[in-house]
This record gives structure tokens, sequence and C-alpha cells, in this order.
């Protein structure tokens, strides 16, 4: 490839990884990802790019980590109610 083309295939992709950042953001359903199964080495031109991509997904993936937590006490917490069970009222505390 040429160092025209190698940059216009990085373009490429990043873009399509940024646009699959905004639609996770946005709480939508994301395809599963295949990484290209060859690509040139990063231009220096994009490196600013790739590296506030590479932040952008970072946020992304301790936001969703943080929420999976989340759910994850939740459920936790409707199970030890259920499991409560006949035993009279039960207090769920959904906050903490």
């Amino acid at each position: 490839m040429s160092p025209e083309a190698d940059e216009q295939a990085w373009r490429e992709l990043l873009s399509s990884l940024e646009a699959e950042v905004r639609t996770a953001r946005a709480g939508e359903q994301l395809e599963p990802w295949q990484p290209p199964a060859q690509m040139p080495p990063l231009p220096a031109s994009l490196l600013t790019r790739a590296l506030a991509l590479l932040e952008a997904q970072a946020e992304l993936r301790a936001a969703v980590t943080a929420q999976r937590d989340e759910i994850r006490r939740a459920l936790a917490r409707t199970r030890r109610a259920a499991a409560a069970g006949g035993r009279g009222p039960v207090y769920l505390d959904a906050v903490g």
C-alpha cells in the first residue's frame, strides 16, 4: 500500500470505531467487532486521534463496568429479599 492508502485505511477504521463509541454511549446494542485482517502501521499523523479514541473506549469500558457492578448488587439485594420470602415484611434498600 502507498502511504496515502495506509492513512485512508486508518482513517476509515478510526471513523468506524469512533461511531461505535457514540453508539455505545447512546445505549444502543453493538455488533460483535472483528479486527481487520491486516492493517499497515499507524501513520504518525493519526496518533493523536487514535489516542483520543483509546481514551474514549477506556472511559466507556469503565462506565459499563460500573453499571454492570451496580446491576449485580441490585440483583443480589432482590434475591436476598426474595429468599426472605414469608418471614414478614422485608425492607429492600435500593440505594446502597
